[in-house]
């Protein structure tokens, strides 16, 4: 009997080591298998915050869709649906590593809740698929900002031109942008302060156009056009020579007889100065003025 009983015991213990054999002999699950492949999917808001779950925008921002995967060598592509419409395709994930990942971006028109899906095709495997929601705000009604410049236009070539600009608009809360579409030689705009330092290129008269922007949606702009008058005129001006009107002037008549010219009327000064008029040495005898 005890005989018997050892055979038992023994027969249970070969039993056990052929099952622990057996276990311990399975080949263990492959890691990069396309099965196991998956997509994560982000949302990066206009002010830059970033979520893998959900954002909050408004209607006009631009918001950034990211997304990368545990196994992109698996994945031939990626596009990005929202409202069955696609708007984007990562077609060289299969390059990129699992810390690497591919953005692309979508405005909506619209308000509320939007479900943005990545969907991965695996070649040869079901396609995966993730998603990520966007909450999309209205914005209030935007205004038109009014211009204003304020300063003198009208100076001589000595003088500095100095004009502000200001502006004021309904929606008191929003940022604004200032630049010039058109201005002089010699002329610079910084700060909403334009300043012109006069040649004498710029005598006369000529136009600076500014424009104001503000942030809201759609942004809205104003713009103004200024007239600046140079005048070479005052203390310190540059003085221009006179010119005559032709170069050569000829006049016949017969021996005996006179010629008369009026000079000041063949000769003009841009500034306006009394001209004194003289002849010069070799001139025909008898000739005076």
């Amino acid at each position: 009997m005890k005989l018997y009983i050892k055979i038992f015991y023994a027969l249970v213990s070969i039993l056990s080591l052929m099952s622990i054999i057996s276990m311990t002999c399975n080949n263990p699950a492959n890691p990069y298998d396309k099965k196991n492949t998956k997509i994560y999917i982000y949302a990066r808001s206009a002010a830059g915050a970033v979520s893998s779950t959900g954002i909050d925008d408004s209607v006009g921002n631009t918001i950034y869709i990211g997304c990368n995967s545990n196994l992109p060598s698996n994945i031939d592509s990626v596009q990005l649906v929202t409202s069955n419409s696609v708007f984007g395709i990562f077609k060289d994930i299969s390059s990129k590593k699992s810390s690497d990942t591919l953005w692309d971006s979508i405005v909506f028109s619209d308000s509320g809740t939007k479900i943005i899906t990545g969907i991965a095709y695996i070649s040869n495997n079901t396609p995966y698929s993730s998603f990520i929601t966007a909450t999309i705000h209205s914005k209030p009604v935007n205004h038109k900002p009014l211009l204003t410049v304020t300063g003198k236009t009208s100076i001589t070539v000595a003088q500095i031109c100095t004009l502000t600009v200001t502006v004021s608009d309904t929606d008191s809360l929003q940022a604004h942008s200032y630049s010039t579409l058109k201005k002089p030689a010699n002329s610079t705009f910084a700060n909403q302060l334009f300043v012109l330092t006069p040649s004498s290129d710029n005598i006369g008269k000529d136009t600076v156009v500014f424009m104001v922007s503000d942030n809201g949606y759609p942004v809205m702009s104003d713009t103004k056009t200024v007239v600046i008058t140079v005048s070479d005129t005052g203390s310190n001006t540059t003085n221009h020579p006179p010119v005559w009107q032709k170069d050569t002037l000829n006049q016949a008549t017969n021996i005996g007889n006179k010629i008369s010219l009026t000079l000041s009327k063949q000769c003009s000064d841009a500034d306006g100065d009394v001209l004194t008029y003289t002849l010069l040495p070799g001139t025909p005898a008898g000739d005076t003025i």
